[in-house]
């Protein structure tokens, strides 16, 4: 009973933060970045307050990200929208790829015994783990391409 009334009081009180931040709070850091497979399009959404960590992204995405697009020889065919997030506390990051590309990182390092506790770079192991669950989750193929290229990316089946 306790865990469900932390569980809703925790989405309780995302939602109220989320309610009370105005429109203009939010900003976008595009990218568009050329590989040796395609041009990655990115965008970086993020609250005023967290520039810093946000520049920490486009940072990461500028020298990283092309190295894993041309190690699987494979860029992902729409937009990859990267959201910042500091009051999320369940994880310290997701992707997802239905119905578009979304890795949501949290601003706060992992707190038990990952392998991102380890890193130098907490933010940098975050970014590249959730890209490469983009990469792998995003690559559409046979069929279900011709499924893309009339539909776009709501084509995409999800799974699980």
């Amino acid at each position: 009973m306790k865990s469900w009334f932390l569980v809703f009081s925790l989405v309780f009180t995302s939602m109220i933060y989320s309610l009370n931040a105005k429109a203009g709070d939010f900003k976008t850091i595009n990218l568009a970045m050329p590989t040796n497979y395609g041009t990655f399009l990115g965008e970086i959404h993020y609250h005023k307050n967290d520039l810093a960590v946000a520049l920490k992204v486009e940072r990461i995405a500028k020298e990283d990200l092309i190295k894993i697009v041309n190690y699987f020889k494979y860029v992902p065919h729409d937009i990859v929208h990267f959201n910042v997030d500091h009051y999320m506390r369940l994880t310290n990051g997701n992707a997802r790829t239905f119905p578009t590309n979304i890795i949501n990182l949290y601003n706060f390092p992992a707190n038990n015994h990952e392998h991102l506790i380890t890193l130098e770079n907490w933010m940098q192991g975050l970014v590249v783990h959730e890209f490469i669950h983009i990469v792998h989750l995003d690559q559409t193929r046979s069929y279900l391409e011709v499924g893309r290229n009339i539909f776009g990316t709501f084509a995409k089946i999800p799974t699980g």
